[in-house]
């Protein structure tokens, strides 16, 4: 009897060491899972039960209470938070707003408990100042060895357009990890999640259930995606077309290996990286990135269409037998959510055009550039708008969806 009672205290012990015990609010909708707050749970626990971040449209609520009660046990038998670093990396300048904006924050709380990595290219060193907080910002800078190439090939379109626009975003996460790996050997220990994320994502939550409800409570998205990571024996990335991407560290780790390793195949080049990093906070580091000819380089004839890095990510997934699961609510809104690409569009421009909430959360501040205009939802307006989109996303050779 007396062993009966100490394995229940232990038990009781490792759900809530470390762990705060503080209340949150939970949303009452049908679309979660009704729960009831307990005074002596986890506000980690709290969080879980009110987001589900690997929910389909099939989903019963009995198979998201069997989900959420499997991520509750991986956190408890964690012991402590999950430790989980984001990495955002990829052009800043028109896809955020390059002044301090409600965007931000907002994108901030749904990051709160992580840890973020930033790799930008250099020609963007000056928009990280209005990402989140970070941990380690790296600007990179990368240069195609041009002399190592055969003259024949040097004006390679799948090389200069391919690889330098779009694949570089893909590999930026790779950029990432080196400064990941560095400063998890300055701390002794790893992450157990990392995830990709771009910016201008939102959980849709905001939209649907309003400010701080769901997995848009501050937190509680990357707490929920990694307690389901962990949840699962089997290794498998979470994904959401090129909007985010993550998985348990190592996990991610070899699928990213996996992805340069496919690129320098295909493409016929090598990828060599260099960091330095200086002692500020937060950290700053500067990444060479050096790209040469490969060997008895063949030209690269293949496409990847307009799903490039979807593309890249399925393919080398499936080759290595890396299993997918789709991520629910995430989505990209850029023109409905604060300024975006205020830094090169003049008044007028419609605040909520596309794929924006409808209705549109209330912001506290409005956080108006000089001469912005309002939201504006006229037809006039919002084809002046699509012209726009289409000469901003011209060089990336596809044109944004409806």
């Amino acid at each position: 009897m007396m062993a009966y009672v100490f394995i229940m205290i232990y038990h009781r012990f490792q759900v809530v060491w470390g762990l705060p015990t503080y209340r949150s609010r939970h949303p009452k909708t049908l679309e979660h899972i009704e729960h009831v707050a307990r005074e002596d749970e986890p506000h980690e626990f709290s969080l879980i039960r009110q987001c589900q971040p690997l929910r389909t449209e099939h989903t019963t609520p009995e198979d998201a209470q069997k989900s959420t009660e499997k991520a509750l046990a991986s956190l408890s038998a964690l012991g402590r938070p999950p430790r989980v670093a984001v990495v955002l990396g990829q052009k800043l300048r028109r896809y955020i707003p390059n002044f301090q904006s409600e965007r931000m924050e907002r994108f901030a709380d749904l990051l709160h408990g992580t840890d973020v990595f930033v790799a930008v290219p250099d020609e963007n060193a000056d928009m990280v100042q209005y990402l989140p907080k970070s941990q380690v910002v790296g600007v990179s800078s990368w240069r195609v060895d041009v002399d190592s190439f055969d003259p024949a090939q040097r004006n390679d379109s799948a090389l200069l357009h391919h690889f330098e626009g779009f694949f570089t975003q893909l590999l930026r996460t790779q950029d990432a990890f080196q400064m990941i790996e560095q400063h998890e050997k300055e701390n002794g220990w790893e992450y157990d999640v990392v995830l990709r994320v771009r910016p201008e994502v939102i959980h849709t939550d905001i939209c649907d259930l309003g400010l701080n409800q769901g997995c848009a409570a501050k937190g509680a998205w990357p707490l929920a995606v990694s307690a389901s990571i962990l949840a699962e024996e089997e290794p498998f990335m979470v994904e959401k077309h090129d909007v985010i991407y993550g998985g348990r560290r190592n996990v991610m780790k070899s699928a990213m290996d996996n992805v340069q390793a496919h690129l320098e195949q295909k493409l016929g080049i090598q990828i060599k990286r260099r960091l330095r990093c200086q002692s500020d906070s937060p950290k700053t580091c500067s990444q060479v990135v050096t790209v040469t000819a490969a060997e008895n380089r063949e030209m690269f004839n293949g496409t990847y269409g307009g799903g490039w890095q979807e593309a890249v990510l399925h393919v080398v997934n499936k080759d290595t037998g890396l299993r997918e699961r789709t991520l629910w609510g995430m989505s990209i809104r850029r023109l409905g959510y604060d300024h975006y690409g205020s830094d090169k569009m003049g008044p007028g421009y419609p605040l909520g055009y596309q794929i924006g909430c409808e209705p549109y959360p209330p912001m506290k501040n409005s956080t108006h550039p000089p001469g912005a205009a309002t939201r504006i939802q006229s037809n006039e307006v919002s084809e002046t708008a699509a012209q726009i989109d289409k000469h901003m996303f011209a060089e990336y050779g596809f044109a944004p969806g409806p």
